[in-house]
């Protein structure tokens, strides 16, 4: 093992199996961590990261994730294991994203090859959702001696963007260790997931218990029109208990083709959820509204600049910001900027015809959104399975379209990352044949590209990255 990670003896409270796998990923300064869901990839990582700054310190150490939302989670995770001195953010906000060019068109980070991060060890949670363009400009930013860790289940979704570096790099033989003793009671979902990956069909709860294990239910519907009637009766009759804005989330497969489609789906749920929420003709959104950024974007942040207080003492006057605490005046040029990421989802919580209000909760903020950047956000009460990637709501509703469309772009990979999203209890509704058809294709095994070769020995950097720890098979 690498002498800068802490040897499996450090690590209290894990199992012998843990162990070994800790051992496997951690024999090299770059290693993968991998486990479906409820393996004990969180625990495992939680206890690595206390061991890390009991050694050097939480200054030397970075966690982060491809998503907004998956940074979100990432920070509850550790604020559960009692881990207070480090937070989480996506790979975009530790670059530190900025515009290139007069016209502000392009993309680029403050760290890259001639700045490189400061930190002795990078956790990168959530990694299948890396593409290949994120993952060479966070190892672009690399110092000499810094020791990554990449964390996920290798058999979610393929990457939105090119290529699938997780995939590639197990299967060139960098160091990997895989969790494979149930760690957590997940229920059916958690069977179900491990079902998938054998070839087995797909079988739901008899009954829905979600104390005893049993949180996976299928409602059988034989046409579209009948799973969204299903669908608003769900959203209708939710218990008290349950908010179903921001407990329940409603996952498709398609943006526009289809009769379930994301589009049509969040004009039916707007309606019931948020039906009286302050309308205004020109702008496609209603006060209170649940949205979705679609695009990493750089917006003003609501934010006095003189005294740092947020949003909810600041007041639009018409012409310029004012903030009740300090009393001071200001208008947009004075405001400072924030990143946000593709997928983060917020409430419309100030809404004008020329500017809204987008509050977030990780990290807390509030982002003014002026009337030209409204098309980079969405409704977000209907999302797809590839936007919610790496984040997780309580009760999870899977429109199951079984049509020509869905068929594109569902496969194992696309269910299992789909039920796998639920905390308490995930409800599937459509053509459970549709589900076993669409099961038995893989979208990951499409992917082809050349970085394993590269990775076994083709380049002088693959050759540096692959020979600086012994090689394990996958």
């Amino acid at each position: 093992m690498n002498t800068l990670w802490p040897s499996p003896a450090e690590l209290d409270n894990i199992s012998d199996h843990q162990r070994e796998q800790y051992a496997l990923a951690m024999a090299g300064p770059v290693g993968i961590l991998g486990g479906g869901p409820g393996r004990g990839k969180t625990w495992l990582v939680a206890q690595l990261v206390k061991r890390l700054i009991a050694n050097y310190g939480a200054s030397h150490i970075a966690i982060c994730a491809p998503t907004g939302k998956a940074a979100q989670r990432a920070n509850e995770l550790l604020i559960e294991h009692n881990i207070s001195s480090i937070k989480a953010t996506t790979i975009h906000r530790l670059l530190q994203v900025r515009k290139l060019g007069y016209d502000g068109n392009g993309w680029g980070f403050e760290y890259g090859k001639e700045k490189a991060l400061p930190y002795r060890f990078v956790i990168i949670d959530e990694s299948s959702m890396l593409d290949i363009t994120l993952l060479s400009s966070l190892l672009a930013a690399s110092r000499p001696g810094m020791h990554v860790l990449f964390v996920g289940d290798f058999a979610q979704l393929a990457p939105v963007g090119h290529g699938a570096p997780l995939r590639d790099m197990i299967a060139a033989g960098l160091p990997f260790g895989e969790l494979t003793e149930p760690r957590r009671n997940g229920g059916d979902i958690v069977r179900a997931c491990d079902d998938v990956i054998k070839g087995l069909p797909y079988r739901p709860s008899p009954v829905v218990d979600i104390q005893g294990g049993h949180n996976l239910q299928h409602i059988e519907t034989e046409r579209p029109a009948q799973a969204i009637a299903y669908l608003r009766r769900l959203i209708e009759s939710t218990p008290p208990n349950i908010d179903p804005m921001w407990d329940v989330q409603v996952i498709c497969a398609t943006n526009e083709s289809g009769e379930v489609n994301r589009k049509s789906l969040n004009t039916m749920l707007q309606g019931i959820l948020n039906p009286t929420g302050e309308k205004i003709a020109t702008v496609p959104f209603r006060m209170g509204d649940k949205v979705i950024c679609t695009s990493n974007s750089i917006f003003k942040s609501i934010e006095c600049p003189y005294c740092n207080y947020g949003e909810e003492y600041i007041e639009w006057t018409g012409k310029s910001y004012h903030c009740r605490q300090c009393t001071e005046l200001w208008g947009m040029a004075d405001m400072p900027q924030d990143f946000c990421a593709n997928g983060e989802i917020g409430k419309v919580v100030y809404l004008h015809d020329k500017r809204m209000h987008v509050q977030f909760d990780s990290p807390a903020r509030t982002l003014l959104v002026l009337s030209n950047d409204f098309q980079a956000f969405d409704l977000a009460y209907a999302i797809t399975c590839h936007k919610f990637q790496g984040s997780q709501a309580p009760y999870i509703i899977i429109m199951c379209d079984a049509g020509r469309g869905a068929d594109m772009v569902t496969s194992y990979e696309w269910h299992r990352t789909a039920w796998s999203r639920a905390q308490h209890l995930c409800v599937t509704i459509g053509r459970i044949h549709g589900i076993h058809r669409q099961c038995r294709k893989s979208a990951l095994k499409g992917r082809k590209t050349f970085l394993r070769e590269m990775l076994e020995g083709r380049t002088e950097l693959a050759r540096a990255i692959a020979s600086s720890s012994p090689r394990h098979g996958v």
